[in-house]
């Protein structure tokens, strides 16, 4: 592959980096001495952010080096002679070699770190260690033996730039952490200086097509702006509110979070905000991001929320408060918002989005690299921003150095994960500036793990103080019963919440249900399409506002962050952390006094549970209680509420799960980034199971506009790259998994898996009696 590398120059002065735009010839040639100098720049000035302006600079100079060929070069005219839309020609190693420089400089640490960002532009980040299948380093390896191919390439680049490559290598400095740190440093370090490459490429790109004098930058108002406009707008909001005990928690909750915000003792650090569900914590996390972000000059505030119906909650509440400033201060990010791929991420080729990014919305760009003060995500798209290896991710990463990161729902975090996203997170505190908030009724025992055992933190609230008010319900432990006997006891409610762990539970106690009272029920789990669950979240806010009758059978994507209030609650027995947050969808107003709510956990005697360590959790919980009969026990009230319980469940279940405070999972990410093999940790880091196929289902609501889609894109897949086309197809999907799927779907030409098979109208989906339990 190395022998393959074209060193030949052209004749035709001046070298160009892109065509002209097709519809617009006249606009003229995007040259090469412009984009090289200009990613140059602006990839420096994102490097700034976490002292790596001079390196990232340097990639931006020499990145695109493989342009300065004669069959490149070539290419691009035949590309404007024919109208093709990319190039289709490989560029990326002589940039890569062009890293060799920093080597000869004495900087053989930095040069990796070039090579590995010049190379992984257009892809993907590739392997270094030469125990992977190709690894990078065979590009040093080549221009040792053959300085000649060397001196040709800075001979081309030399002339073009007006400048010396050599000298620019000469003035690379990588901080003190990276040079002298641990090879996972370095391996984070090259990520950014990857991301701050791949956004300045493709602004620079986006502009050339565009028709712009400079890449787009979103408009800044500045943290001081948005504290202030949000701060006004709570208090017009809520400085009214009704004198009860829960608002006046909540209160007192914003006020402190406030005062610690302002106050900073850890200019960057971990803060933990262990506030009871219904206690105002939304607003409260983003007031303490907000004055913490003033008083520390961060550049942003990254709200990191478990499931997507929080995100698309939560945004919406923060743009209200931010009204005043405009509808486009808060960026809500995920993956029914904007699909995360780019235009070249379907089809892998190695011209990455450039020549096709004229296809792009404008506004796409946004979401893509997280160019704004106020971001709403999910932790997935957080977390695989992180440690994924392509560009349509890793683009963002560089705007999270110098933030301030609310991890909400931090419990929700797959345990086999826990230990990988505590090392990243130190990684981000230490050494980018980074402050992260964890906020959760049920706050996991970070610190009783060895990679946060010695990492300081401040408490915004004590953990030990659960306030009155916020004791809304009282859990009664029920003795094991069949499900029958689960189902009369809640159709004999009025109004209740069911909540079960697993999809097939949830359809299968809905019917039950349904078969045995006259008070509307309805269905929520991940076997109904996204448009029908946010139909019935609807639905069923509407009935308890109107005080109408109602009860709802749910999975466990109830527990966090949705605002709805039952009287009673039925919760089949799960780990201590969902049990504690299934209260927070009970008596949550407080209007039926303290510990008025009732939650009932039932033990169904064929109830089903997710495997792994969420089964492994659920034992570990009923075991416990019986070590504190204090607090109650089985077949009476029991106080799940009490921290001690909490703390003693949380390093049990480490105990088991993740002896010596890891996990093979997380020990196996931990050696591919030490190895600096990034295909490996991207194959091995996934939070969401992707054992799974999206299938798009028809049979829902009001579906004409989804299938004038689907019949087109069959003519044009392009339409399904559509941001807007891709919502809409989100809209209508849901995850089942492969042997689900055989003899239920077809295949469209477009690619578009359809579903063929039940679509019930109130429980999605459908399968065999016989098939397995799924979580969600």
């Amino acid at each position: 592959m190395i022998d393959d590398v074209p060193v030949r120059a052209v004749a035709q002065c001046p070298l160009v980096a892109h065509t002209p735009r097709v519809d617009d010839p006249a606009q003229g040639w995007h040259t090469l001495r412009e984009h090289l100098i200009t990613v140059g720049d602006l990839a420096g000035k994102f490097g700034s952010a976490f002292d790596g302006e001079s390196i990232c600079r340097f990639v931006g100079l020499i990145h695109d080096a493989g342009k300065a060929t004669a069959d490149v070069q070539a290419a691009f005219r035949q590309c404007l002679r024919t109208g093709a839309a990319r190039l289709g020609t490989p560029h990326k190693l002589e940039g890569a070699a062009l890293a060799y420089l920093l080597v000869e400089a004495g900087n053989p640490l930095a040069g990796r770190v070039a090579c590995l960002a010049a190379y992984g532009h257009h892809n993907q980040i590739p392997a270094w260690d030469p125990s992977s299948g190709w690894p990078l380093s065979v590009v040093f390896d080549a221009m040792r033996k053959d300085p000649g191919r060397l001196n040709e390439l800075i001979g081309l680049l030399d002339g073009e730039l007006g400048l010396s490559l050599r000298d620019v290598a000469a003035n690379v400095r990588l901080p003190a952490r990276v040079s002298t740190g641990r090879a996972t440093d370095v391996e984070l370090f090259a990520r950014m200086c990857h991301s701050a490459l791949c956004d300045a490429d493709y602004l620079d790109t986006a502009r050339h097509f565009a028709g712009a004098q400079a890449p787009r930058e979103h408009a800044r108002r500045g943290m001081i702006r948005l504290r202030d406009a949000f701060v006004a707008s709570y208090a017009a909001r809520f400085g009214d509110a009704s004198d009860t005990r829960i608002n006046a928690v909540r209160a007192e909750l914003y006020e402190k979070c406030r005062t610690i915000g302002a106050a900073s003792p850890l200019p960057h650090g971990v803060y933990r905000l262990p506030a009871q569900t219904g206690s105002g914590k939304t607003m409260a996390a983003a007031a303490f991001a907000l004055e913490h972000a003033v008083s520390t000059s961060k550049r942003r505030v990254i709200v990191a929320v478990p499931y997507t119906s929080i995100t698309t909650q939560n945004a919406a509440a923060y743009r209200d408060r931010f009204d005043e400033l405009g509808r486009d201060v808060v960026l809500e990010h995920h993956s029914n918002i904007v699909e995360a791929g780019g235009p070249s991420a379907a089809s892998g080729s190695d011209d990455n989005d450039e020549d096709a990014v004229r296809e792009v919305a404008w506004r796409k760009l946004s979401a893509e690299n997280w160019d704004a003060e106020f971001i709403v995500t999910t932790t997935v798209q957080l977390f695989d921003s992180l440690l994924d290896n392509r560009p349509s991710r890793t683009r963002r990463l560089h705007r999270i150095a110098d933030s301030v990161i609310v991890l909400d729902e931090v419990q929700s975090i797959p345990l086999e994960l826990v230990p990988t996203v505590l090392g990243i997170l130190r990684e981000l505190v230490e050494g980018y500036g980074v402050t992260v908030l964890l906020a959760s009724a049920t706050q996991p025992a970070f610190w009783a793990l060895d990679m946060w055992k010695d990492l300081e933190v401040t408490d915004i609230a004590d953990p030990a103080d659960v306030p009155e008010p916020t004791q809304r319900a009282r859990f009664l432990i029920n003795s094991p019963q069949s499900w029958d006997s689960v189902a009369a006891d809640i159709a004999s409610h009025d109004r209740a919440l069911a909540i079960v762990n697993t999809t097939r539970d949830a359809q299968s106690l809905h019917a039950m249900i349904e078969d045995s009272t006259d008070t509307p029920t309805l269905h929520l789990s991940t076997r109904m399409c996204g448009q029908h669950r946010l139909d019935v979240l609807a639905e069923v806010g509407r009935a308890i506002s109107a005080g109408e009758h109602l009860i709802l059978v749910s999975t466990q994507i109830i527990e966090a962050g949705v605002d709805l209030d039952f009287p009673v609650v039925f919760r089949a027995f799960a780990p201590a952390e969902s049990l504690i947050q299934s209260a927070g969808r009970c008596n949550r107003e407080g209007r039926l006094g303290a510990r008025g709510g009732t939650v009932h956990v039932v033990s169904p005697i064929d109830g089903g549970l997710p495997p792994g360590s969420y089964a492994t959790a659920t034992t570990k919980t009923r075991y416990l209680m019986e070590d504190f009969p204090e607090l109650g026990g089985f077949g009476e009230e029991f106080d799940l509420s009490n921290p001690e319980f909490l703390t003693e469940y949380y390093l049990d279940l480490y105990h088991s799960l993740l002896p010596g405070g890891d996990s093979a999972r997380s020990q196996r990410i931990q050696e591919s980034r030490g190895k600096h093999d990034f295909p490996q940790t991207a194959h091995e880091f996934s939070m969401i199971d992707s054992d799974t196929i999206g299938v798009v289902v028809d049979a829902y609501g009001d579906t004409a506009e989804l299938l004038r889609l689907l019949d087109a894109a069959d003519e044009h897949p392009e339409l399904l790259r559509s941001p807007t086309n891709r919502r809409l197809v989100n809209r209508f999907t849901v995850q089942v998994r492969p042997h689900h799927t055989i003899g239920q779907i077809v295949e469209r030409r477009s690619g578009v898996q359809q579903w063929v098979g039940d679509y019930h109208p109130a429980r999605g989906v459908t399968f065999d009696a016989a098939s397995e339990a799924s979580i969600w």
